[in-house]
């Protein structure tokens, strides 16, 4: 994969195991951690509110630099929610601070696991069993996340060419969010 030169990102995610997540998944598609600027929820906080907060700040701030290469990327967990409520949450957030909303043209991604990144995380690791009503717990430390990243590539490739396969339905609507990258 040959490296995008030029392209800057602003990732926006609930905690460190998103971040790693996200990363080894840009990585993968040729972009350079060099040009990514992470921000991570503090430990101790409601991760989902303060990525819900800070998300219309990050949205005006994609906004200003979207000329140069830039992109936004959001990592939030479901958790008890749909991911289309989880969806709905940071459209509203949006309304609330008047900003518009994000068009289709944007190259803003929102990645929303259904209860957990653990839950990708398991499935992209060979767990073909996983369901996404149910809560997993992975060792983090021993997550093999380049293999991860790999394995969300190949997947991906694999729902361009056929986008009726069978795949976790929010791992789905990430596909589909992907595409509004520069790939």
């Amino acid at each position: 994969m040959a490296k995008k030169r030029g392209i800057r990102f602003s990732i926006l995610v609930e905690d460190q195991v998103l971040s790693k997540y996200v990363c080894s998944v840009l990585l993968k598609f040729g972009y350079s951690t060099h040009k990514m600027r992470v921000r991570i929820c503090r430990k101790g906080e409601n991760a989902k509110l303060w990525v819900t907060q800070q998300y219309p700040e990050e949205v005006k701030a994609y906004r200003q630099r979207a000329r140069e290469n830039y992109n936004l990327l959001v990592g939030t967990d479901a958790d008890e929610l749909t991911v289309q409520e989880r969806f709905d949450a940071l459209a509203a957030s949006l309304i609330n601070q008047n900003v518009e909303h994000r068009e289709s043209e944007e190259r803003i991604v929102i990645w929303i696991p259904k209860w957990h990144i653990e839950t990708w995380i398991r499935y992209l690791s060979g767990d073909h069993e996983v369901n996404e009503n149910q809560k997993y717990h992975l060792d983090v430390d021993r997550v093999n996340f380049q293999s991860v990243g790999d394995q969300y590539y190949r997947r991906y490739q694999e729902f361009k060419d056929d986008p009726n396969q069978a795949t976790l339905p929010s791992l789905k609507r990430s596909f589909q969010e992907t595409d509004r990258l520069p790939l």
